[in-house]
């Protein structure tokens, strides 16, 4: 069975002059009927991690089963056509998500970043350093969330920090 979706990055190569380009995701429908949706844009280093990332794997999979739908039902291949069916089915499907360049923000800021640091294959005791610092951020409830980075609850992080810090006898060049 053909593809009907795929990812491409660069369509109209930018990127060398940029620095970055457009990940598109292509819908082709029919002759002379396809769709290009923006996605988010990448360096060309990054875009293939981008690509396979689950946001946009899932696009690419619900997009596949709309044309199946549409195959099924025996529909016009049209551009209208699968921007009614998609729209309708992404009103339900994104409810409740807050997206930022593909990413979900309500992703678990400290899960992430421990399975970042776990993939770089660091030595242990750095590994371990990195988890206490992040069993912190975890303990003070301020940055659950990659929505919940901004400046006032990093400010609000770091007294906490300062507060729990003052409670013990720590080395200077740590505080």
């Amino acid at each position: 069975m053909k593809n009907h979706v795929r990812v491409v990055y660069d369509r109209n190569e930018v990127s060398a002059k940029t620095g970055t380009g457009k990940i598109e995701l292509s819908v082709y429908l029919q002759a002379g009927e396809r769709k290009w949706i923006t996605v988010g844009n990448a360096k060309p280093n990054e875009w293939m991690a981008i690509a396979e990332s689950t946001t946009i794997q899932s696009k690419v999979t619900h997009y596949e089963e709309v044309i199946k739908a549409m195959t099924l039902l025996q529909e016009d291949m049209t551009i209208d056509n699968f921007n009614r069916h998609a729209e309708v089915d992404e009103l339900n499907i994104n409810q409740g998500k807050v997206m930022f360049k593909g990413t979900d923000l309500r992703q678990s800021f400290v899960d992430y970043c421990l399975d970042r640091v776990e993939k770089e294959g660091l030595a242990k005791n750095s590994i371990k350093d990195t988890k206490c610092a992040f069993n912190l951020v975890k303990e003070s409830g301020y940055l659950k969330t990659f929505a919940d980075l901004t400046k006032a609850n990093i400010i609000a992080f770091d007294k906490w920090l300062r507060t729990c810090l003052s409670d013990i006898v720590v080395s200077p060049r740590i505080v």
